[in-house]
C-alpha cells in the first residue's frame, strides 16, 4: 500500500516546488504526497484565499491532518523571515534561530494532541525560499544569463558558502536580491511562483540538496 503524506506550504512558490520536485521524488519511493497552502480567508464571492497567511493559518490544518490515522506524515514548510517567530527570537540568528523556531512551531501544533510526534515534520526555511533559487543559479546549471549566475555566486561567497544564511536588510532579503537581478540583468519582473520553481526544476535535485543541507534534512525526514 502506498504511504500517504500531507504537506502544508506557506504559498504558491512552495506549492510549485512540492509539485515539481517533491512529488516525483516521493513517487519514486512509493509515497503519495498531497500539498496545498492553507486557507487564509474568504472573498465576498465566497472564494477561498490560500497562501501568504500567518503561522496561525497553518496550525489547525496540521493538527487536523495529524488526527487522521490514514495520513502517515504531515509536513509543514514556511519562511522564518518576517514571521512572528523571528520577532519572538530577535536576539538569535542562523542555526540557533532556526532551531528555536522549529521547536516553537512543533510545540504549537502538537500541544494537547495525543499523536505520534514523529509523524510531524516541521521545516522552517531560515530566511526565504529564494535561498534555494540562489543555490540553483549559483550552480551554473540553469538557462539564466551569466550576469545572474555571477550575482548568485557573489551572494553565496559573501555568506561564506552557506546559501541558507543569505540575508541582509529588508531590501536585500533573498527574494529582493533575485528580483533586482532580474530587473537589472534581464529587464523584467521576477515572478516568484513561476520563475522560482522553474529554475529549481532545471537543476538536478542532488545539486540543490548539497548546497542546502538543512533544507535537505527536512526533505529526507518528510520522505523517509
Amino acid at each position: 500500500m502506498m504511504s500517504v503524506r500531507h504537506l502544508i506550504v506557506e504559498g504558491q512558490t512552495e506549492q510549485q516546488f512540492a509539485q515539481r520536485i517533491l512529488v516525483p521524488l516521493a513517487d519514486s519511493k512509493g509515497i503519495y504526497v498531497v500539498t496545498n497552502p492553507p486557507k487564509t480567508g474568504t472573498s465576498k464571492r465566497g472564494i477561498s484565499a490560500r497562501g501568504g497567511g500567518a503561522w496561525k493559518h497553518m496550525v489547525d490544518p496540521a493538527r487536523n491532518f495529524l488526527k487522521n490515522p490514514g495520513i502517515d506524515k504531515v509536513g509543514v514548510l514556511f519562511d522564518v523571515y518576517g514571521s512572528e517567530f523571528q520577532k519572538k527570537h530577535s536576539e538569535l540568528a542562523g542555526p540557533e534561530l532556526r532551531n528555536a523556531v522549529k521547536s516553537d512551531a512543533t510545540e504549537s501544533i502538537l500541544k494537547g494532541l495525543d499523536v505520534d510526534e514523529s509523524r510531524l515534520v516541521v521545516g522552517p526555511v531560515l530566511y526565504e525560499f529564494e535561498t534555494l533559487v540562489i543555490a540553483a543559479l549559483a550552480s551554473g546549471n540553469t538557462r539564466e544569463k551569466p550576469t545572474v549566475v555571477r550575482e548568485a555566486r557573489a551572494a553565496l561567497k559573501k555568506a561564506h558558502g552557506d546559501v541558507e544564511a543569505i540575508n541582509g536588510a529588508v531590501s536585500t532579503s533573498p527574494s529582493h536580491r533575485v528580483a533586482k537581478w532580474w530587473e537589472d540583468s534581464l529587464g523584467k519582473r521576477y515572478e516568484k511562483h513561476i520563475d522560482g520553481p522553474r529554475i529549481l526544476n532545471e537543476v538536478p535535485w542532488p545539486v540543490v540538496k548539497k548546497a542546502c543541507p538543512t533544507f535537505a534534512q527536512w526533505v529526507d525526514a518528510f520522505l523517509d
